[in-house]
């Protein structure tokens, strides 16, 4: 094997994407791999790998000889491999060079593997290795993409409890996995504090003290998504289609991209309350489980249980433990602590859906709306007080999806983008794959084509009664504007400001399906159009990504600019892979915007 190319591999690139601030928004990586130099890696967590792994490792030459006559003893009385014996630098050249078959030819590799590792890397530089690229579990591969896996944390910022955990993992990760089962992680940790206890690495008392600190686990999907996790697969996808797999994850480029973080967050912030409050307007759909006396005893004894974690201003799980008609509350169970429910914070909830599970008549005020054991998403009203109980107020989690996209039209940057309400639960992403009718907001278009073919903002237009007879003759259609009523004589530009249905019928029909099709798709509607008049009301599915970059043309006089997500793509070398910079697509000529200055 190349020794020397190992020392490189330390620091396997991957590539970076970058807000238009320059912070980072996503990393990715064909595992989650955060690799960290020798010199970052705390000590109590060296040594607590060595204590789980290889307690001897500064001292042997590759080769615990001792450990290996041990695990040779047990393998011949067993009649096959059942020990490895093996050391950090055996397990490192099994990362790097060899199969994971078993066999004895296979341990003399390894064994030969080990002196050659030892004789061309420093001790350090083994152990680096070793703790950038062990599997964790939980999807990561290092210790830092482990600490960040299980706690949110950077390796710096663990504690002694939490750093005893991850180094017995390195056994076998799924099965000793805080996440699977917590108990069986906890003896794994006992026995890593015990050999920590026995090399002299800690006192007996703090092994004690560490066995009773309360253990966080935080198992999360990759940390960098979260910012803006529809923008940043979106970027994902385009570049490996564009560059392949093998440029992407191991060669590490640089994506600069258009996204605004501020925006981002507002952009996420609206579209989650917009949900919530449609959601809300839709109708209560009723508890989202109810538990037994027993169960809701068994929460309160634990502390914890079936609940999602409390974090204000997010939503929460609570259970109902009673209600009390004189003060107009529920007393709830959230988390670790009583809070009120005041009957003021669910009168939306008096609308009922009718799909949810309510005798007809049942609801007349919120003391109908619950009863004990149920259990309901609230949200904490104020930051929580110490020893108060808390205030919180009734929520849904919605069921409707939405979808958003934030465009400068000057320049075409997309400054945001929401593809969906939650990405962990569906990346689909609405933004851009889904069609949807747009309705009226298709009607600026049709106006658009009709100023080409000479219409002026002061043309007069008749806002009366139509019917279209279908070509086999049988059926009607007659358009309605949405108020019912017709206006008689108005002008093309009150038409367009009023939004008049059956005008926008006539004028498509004027104009013809054929030129406003050929017209729009210049616009940049690439989504295929249905060939008759009902599109003048917005009947056929477009893409939001197309309307906003579409709709961009009236903001931009008339200039169409071609949507950018991606600024530049940086190689490590320094070499530019791409530059994008604001490009005209499609330009109104000058005579069409005479009729633009009524307008």
């Amino acid at each position: 094997g190349d020794f020397a190319s190992l020392k490189e591999r330390n620091l396997n690139a991957y590539s970076i994407v970058y807000s238009e601030e320059d912070e980072i928004v996503g990393k990715f990586l064909l595992e989650n791999r955060i690799p960290i130099p020798y010199e970052k890696i705390p000590k109590p967590l060296i040594q607590a790998f060595l204590a789980a792994e290889d307690a001897e490792f500064f001292q042997h030459r590759g080769i615990d000889y001792k450990g290996i006559i041990r695990a040779m003893l047990k393998n011949l009385i067993a009649g096959k491999i059942v020990q490895g014996g093996s050391t950090i630098t055996q397990q490192v050249t099994k990362t790097f060079f060899l199969t994971p078959k078993r066999s004895f030819l296979r341990k003399l590799k390894e064994v030969a593997y080990a002196f050659g590792l030892e004789r061309n890397l420093t001790k350090e530089e083994i152990l680096t290795l070793y703790l950038n690229h062990i599997y964790l579990g939980n999807g990561a591969y290092g210790i830092e993409a482990a600490s960040e896996s299980y706690f949110n944390k950077r390796v710096e910022q663990l504690n002694l409890s939490e750093t005893t955990l991850l180094a017995g993992l390195a056994k076998a990760p799924s099965r000793y996995s805080p996440v699977n089962n917590l108990t069986r992680a906890r003896e794994r940790q006992n026995y890593v504090l015990s050999r920590m206890v026995e090399l002299g690495f800690i006192q007996p008392d703090q092994k004690e003290k560490v066995l009773r600190m309360p253990l966080k686990i935080q198992s999360r999907e990759n940390a960098f998504f979260s910012k803006a996790p529809y923008f940043t697969e979106f970027i994902r996808h385009q570049v490996e289609k564009k560059y392949g797999k093998e440029k992407l994850y191991r060669e590490g480029l640089r994506i600069y991209t258009t996204l605004d973080l501020d925006l981002q967050k507002a952009a996420q912030k609206s579209m989650e309350m917009g949900l919530r409050e449609l959601d809300k307007r839709q109708g209560f759909r009723g508890p989202v489980q109810s538990l037994s006396p027993d169960e809701v005893r068994d929460l309160i004894k634990k502390k914890r249980g079936p609940l999602q974690p409390l974090a204000p201003p997010e939503t929460c799980e609570g259970v109902i433990l009673s209600k009390d008609d004189s003060k107009k509350l529920y007393t709830v169970w959230v988390e670790d602590r009583k809070g009120l429910l005041p009957y003021a914070e669910m009168t939306w909830a008096l609308q009922i859906k009718p799909t949810a599970h309510f005798k007809p008549g049942q609801v007349k005020s919120p003391a109908d709306l619950l009863k004990t054991g149920d259990v309901v998403h609230m949200k904490v009203k104020e930051p929580v007080k110490k020893n108060q109980p808390l205030t919180l107020s009734l929520e849904q989690e919605p069921l409707v999806q939405g979808a958003l996209i934030c465009s400068d039209p000057k320049t075409g940057y997309v400054k945001a983008m929401v593809g969906g309400r939650d990405f962990s639960e569906s990346q689909f992403n609405r933004a851009v794959h889904s069609r949807r009718q747009p309705g009226s907001a298709f009607k600026p278009f049709i106006y658009a084509a009709a100023l080409e073919k000479g219409y002026t903002p002061t043309t007069i237009l008749m806002d009366s009664p139509i019917e279209y007879m279908d070509h086999d003759g049988g059926t009607y259609w007659a358009p309605k504007n949405y108020d019912k009523e017709f206006k008689g004589p108005i002008t093309f530009r009150n038409a367009l400001a009023h939004s008049r249905n059956v005008v926008t019928v006539k004028i498509l029909e004027d104009i013809g399906v054929g030129f406003t099709l050929k017209f729009i798709k210049k616009m940049g509607v690439e989504s295929p159009v249905k060939r008759d008049l009902s599109i003048a009301l917005g009947t056929s599915g477009m893409s939001m990504l197309e309307m906003t970059s579409s709709f961009g043309i009236f903001a931009n006089g008339g200039e169409r600019i071609k949507p950018i997500f991606i600024k530049k793509i940086v190689t490590m070398k320094g070499e530019v892979l791409e530059e994008n910079t604001p490009y005209i697509e499609f330009e109104e000529q000058e005579e069409e915007e005479e009729g633009e200055e009524d307008g």
